[in-house]
């Protein structure tokens, strides 16, 4: 009971001091306004907070929240903010205790944030017309911004362009649209010369600028069958691995940009894992001393494939013939100067190909490629600058299934030139499937050790499960149920199942029809077989002999046991012997039934034993006692003769009694 009134009065002071504790948000508190891209207080009381505080802000009434600050600690009740580039009359700010968020005050009211710099048009989803002259209309304060910087992206904002370096900020800005046609990828961004850090503002969302061309093939109606991943990469020297089928190349500036000071090595391997990937470089322009070099496989440990310096605009293609078909790209950047680098492509090559084909006459002969799965609403890009005299593309169709497939292409070079398919093809999905890498066949595996499964697979489900079989498949054991796929890699400790009939299967959780198992078969060993003596052999008594066994999976550290009485009884030979083999003289025994142990000392189930036996015989030039040999009784103090025979050969013998059967000698004389 008292036990419970203390409880009781305890939940009552917490209680009592929970509500005691108060934030009272001061400033901004409603009514303000505050020009973007300056440094304001954000001030408040508090009474019995912790101190540390999380700071927010909202431009939508509390509708959503950027936080500012988390467990920002002060007792001063201010945090220094400096106002993002934004326009809202609906802005608010909340303050809250960090240690516990019941404790929080917002702005009562509303306060208004005048943004410095906002593009109004092209703020994403317009589709201008090449040639065309569009207003880029924007808002700014007047007074605070007075020249401005307008820049266009055709890439979503990767990449931008120059429209005018400088212009006087009158709210307008009359843009002829460039003859470069992209679909859904334009952006507008405005920059104040002044303050380029804050006041800056892209369009919202993209917008298209379109011409025309005609596609001839696949023109609509009939059906692809999908042989590769996704498609729509562009790819940019770094040092982040890529997995892909299709894409432009480039190095880290861009198609438009010069290369920087980095250094890079970066590796491709193919979605699909039969495949093998092909580089094409259309154009390139490296320094003096600057060089890209590509190897023949996953790593700078596989041969060099070609080195890359100088310049040409001859297109030059380079092909993987490695088990993994990847490619790795090394850049080296030794000189102060930065040239324009490289224009390439990745393609994929293995598996069939799709031809797309155009009408090239009075085109530029370079072509962006793209396909849509919504009849044309959205497109992805297959490949940009695609150097072509002929009109055809091989394409390896991607992985997006779809009854509303499209195909568009458009000249790089005249956005007037534009056409895409006039009707829509079906893709259908392709088929997952696993390749499995090790083990494949062959190894030689040992209880207790760790052995790696690897695979690859395309179009396979997020996780594979794991089985192995010891009986060349007619039965299979879960080695892992499930384990995600991304790792292509599991490390299996080799179970205590020995057998020279295994074999290992990955397969897709979501789909089990979808598999690959050991190519051929491969061992589990025991942990440890006794080489020889394991059956057969024959060896005079006394004589050496070298006993040897393989092992795994063990302490390294072994007994060694011999019986004449099929394991009745063991008797020691050596102990923590090192290594594989022991060398040892054989006893002094007649026998047909010798068999030797070897046993792992830190586990002793860790053992075997010779299969068969060995026989122990007279030597070529024996001794053999003839009297006494059994059955006789002489009287202590008498004299007896010791009666034997020996071979031929024998010059010396040594004379030994035993009291008891054997088990311990005493020596007469030699």
């Amino acid at each position: 009971m008292n036990k419970l009134i203390k409880l009781i009065f305890l939940l009552l002071f917490l209680n009592v001091n929970l509500r005691a504790a108060t934030i009272t948000v001061t400033s901004p508190n409603g009514g303000e306004s505050w020009n973007s891209c300056t440094a304001k207080n954000i001030t408040w009381t508090s009474s019995g907070t912790s101190n540390y505080y999380n700071i927010d802000y909202s431009l939508d009434n509390g509708t959503t929240w950027v936080s500012l600050a988390t467990s920002y600690q002060t007792t001063g009740g201010s945090f220094s903010w400096s106002i993002p580039n934004n326009s809202s009359v609906n802005a608010i700010v909340r303050v809250t205790d960090a240690l516990n968020t019941n404790i929080t005050d917002k702005s009562n009211n509303v306060f208004i944030i005048n943004a410095g710099l906002i593009v109004l048009s092209p703020n994403g989803g317009e589709n201008f017309i090449t040639g065309t002259t569009q207003n880029i209309t924007y808002s700014y304060i007047s007074g605070v911004v007075n020249n401005i910087m307008i820049e266009s992206s055709l890439d979503g904002g990767t990449t931008w362009n120059t429209i005018t370096s400088s212009t006087t900020a009158t709210g307008s800005y009359a843009w002829t649209i460039p003859n470069t046609p992209v679909n859904n990828k334009a952006k507008i961004r405005l920059t104040d010369l002044t303050d380029p850090g804050c006041k800056t503002d892209t369009s919202n969302a993209n917008f298209t600028i379109t011409s025309t061309l005609t596609v001839l093939t696949p023109n609509g109606g009939g059906t692809l069958q999908a042989v590769v991943g996704t498609q729509g990469n562009t790819v940019i020297m770094n040092n982040a691995p890529e997995k892909l089928n299709t894409a432009s190349f480039y190095d880290d500036g861009g198609l438009n940009n010069n290369y920087s000071a980095g250094n890079y090595t970066k590796t491709i391997k193919p979605d699909v894992p039969t495949n093998k990937l092909k580089v094409t470089f259309q154009s390139y322009a490296l320094s003096t001393y600057d060089y890209l070099y590509i190897y023949d496989g996953p790593s700078t440990s596989y041969s060099l494939l070609a080195t890359i310096s100088g310049s040409s605009n001859v297109p030059i293609s380079y092909t993987a013939t490695n088990i993994t078909g990847a490619l790795t790209f090394v850049f080296q950047n030794s000189s102060s100067y930065k040239s324009a680098g490289w224009d390439a492509s990745i393609s994929s090559v293995g598996t069939p190909t799709t031809n797309i084909n155009w009408n090239i006459v009075g085109t530029s002969k370079y072509f962006n490629i793209d396909y849509s799965t919504n009849s044309g609403t959205t497109w992805t890009r297959i490949i940009s600058n695609y150097y072509s005299n002929s009109g055809i593309y091989s394409w390896q169709v991607p992985n997006t299934a779809t009854l509303n497939a499209r195909i568009r292409v458009t000249d790089a070079n005249n956005n007037a030139i534009q056409d895409m398919s006039d009707a829509d093809f079906t893709i259908l999905a392709a088929n997952p499937f696993f390749i499995l890498y090790s083990p494949n066949g062959g190894e030689s595996l040992f209880p207790s050790n760790y052995a790696n499964i690897t695979w690859s697979s395309a179009f396979a489900g997020l996780n594979v499960a794991l089985d192995y079989s010891t009986n060349n498949g007619v039965t299979w054991n879960s080695v892992i149920s499930s384990t995600p796929n991304i790792t292509e890699s599991y490390n299996w400790l080799i179970p205590n199942a020995a057998s020279k009939q295994c074999l290992v299967r990955v397969k897709d959780v979501s789909n089990p029809t979808a598999y690959d198992i050991s190519n051929a078969v491969f061992t589990i060993n025991p942990n440890v077989t006794v080489i020889s003596p394991n059956g057969g052999e024959s060896s005079p008594r006394c004589s050496s002999n070298t006993i040897t066994w393989v092992a795994g999976g063990t302490s390294g550290n072994y007994n060694i046991d011999y019986t004449t009485d099929g394991g009745n009884t063991w008797t020691l030979i050596a102990t923590n012997v090192i290594g594989s083999s022991y060398s040892w003289t054989l006893p002094n025994l007649i026998t047909s039934q010798l068999k030797v142990r070897v046993r792992d000392i830190a586990d002793t189930t860790k053992s075997d034993v010779s299969d068969g036996s060995m026989s122990l015989t007279l030597p070529s030039s024996p001794v053999k006692v003839i009297t006494p040999n059994g059955g006789e009784t002489w009287i202590t103090g008498t004299s007896q003769n010791i009666v034997y025979s020996y071979g031929v050969g024998t010059t010396a013998a040594t004379f030994d009694y035993s009291v008891d059967n054997g088990r311990t000698w005493t020596n007469l004389a030699t």
